[in-house]
């Protein structure tokens, strides 16, 4: 029994169906290029609205990544996301933030440092990991050597078949987060 006038909060959420970490371990084998570019799309986006409220994210990965019915991705786990200003000019203002949150494998160069001071920038780094993931199969080990390489401003030849793709990776992936793609 509960206590009278005792309240609830409810949260309705969409159903999905599966996540994207699922996916991925499901199908290695050679992705439909066209698929993968139109999760990349709905992916930015995504992350585009969220920075747009003036949030980033801090831990996107596969995990957190939802498929609906439709092949629909949606972001969710949004327990570390942070809060940013913007300046006078525009610009995202840099603001002291709590070392090693997120998850390691998908942490930017900035996060794994322990540096104090970063920016929503961390986001566009980590989709490029995800990015790179998604288009190309990839073991567990093999992974965590693929990311490291990008983290240490080595990116992998993973992506030699493509080359727009593997533009774009590498250039969310820029170890100086002041020249990634915002």
């Amino acid at each position: 029994r509960y206590p009278e006038g005792c309240t609830f909060l409810y949260i309705q959420m969409e159903l999905c169906t599966s996540t994207l970490e699922e996916w991925l371990k499901a199908n290695q084998k050679p992705r439909n290029t066209r698929r993968m570019k139109a999760w990349m799309k709905q992916l930015l986006e995504a992350v585009a609205y969220i920075h747009g409220k003036n949030f980033f994210h801090r831990d996107l990965k596969p995990s957190n990544i939802l498929f609906d019915g439709e092949d629909e991705l949606k972001i969710c786990d949004l327990g570390i996301a942070a809060a940013f200003e913007t300046r006078d000019d525009g610009k995202e203002a840099t603001n002291t933030r709590t070392m090693g949150k997120g998850t390691s494998l998908y942490m930017s160069p900035e996060q794994v440092s322990s540096c104090w001071l970063y920016k929503s920038e961390v986001d566009v780094f980590t989709l490029g990991l995800i990015f790179a993931e998604i288009s190309v199969p990839m073991k567990d080990a093999n992974r965590t050597k693929i990311f490291d390489n990008y983290r240490n401003g080595k990116p992998d030849e993973i992506l030699k078949d493509d080359a727009a793709t593997k533009e774009l990776i590498e250039w969310m992936t820029t170890v100086d987060s002041e020249e990634r793609p915002s």
